[in-house]
């Protein structure tokens, strides 16, 4: 199995998620003499965090850095060219999927930069249900 990362959007997340987890795991430590761990819990919770971390960066892999562009244009809504900052961008409205994913074309009108908007399925909304016969 590889380890390489194709989507790019998921460095970030990965990213993210492992700093959480590091953080968690250093509270645990700190808390550590504040609880007693007769059953074993604490300590498994921190062994697991090291098995997770070692099967997840298999050969010396290092974990993704964030990307700062990519995490300002997430925050500023995708509404700006990530090359020139410029807010005057237009969107293809044709979507392409593949499973829980769609992306979109996207170009920059300022300095004629194209990229691709990415997309994950996180639910529906404004369901119009019709009676459903027994």
């Amino acid at each position: 199995m590889s380890n390489k990362i194709e989507n790019p959007a998921i460095g970030p997340t990965i990213k993210s998620v492992l700093e959480l987890a590091k953080q968690m795991r250093e509270q645990i430590e700190q808390m550590r003499g504040l609880f007693d761990d007769d059953d074993g819990a604490i300590q498994g919770v921190c062994d697991h965090y090291d098995v997770f971390i070692k099967n997840l960066l298999k050969d010396g892999q290092e974990v993704p850095a964030i990307d700062k562009r990519q995490n300002d244009y997430v925050a500023g809504n995708g509404c700006f060219c990530p090359n020139c900052g410029s807010r005057n961008i237009e969107a293809n409205v044709a979507l392409e999927t593949d499973g829980l994913t769609a992306w979109g074309r996207v170009g920059c009108s300022q300095c004629e930069s194209t990229w691709q908007d990415q997309y994950n399925l996180v639910g529906f909304s404004d369901l119009e249900a019709t009676h459903l016969s027994q």
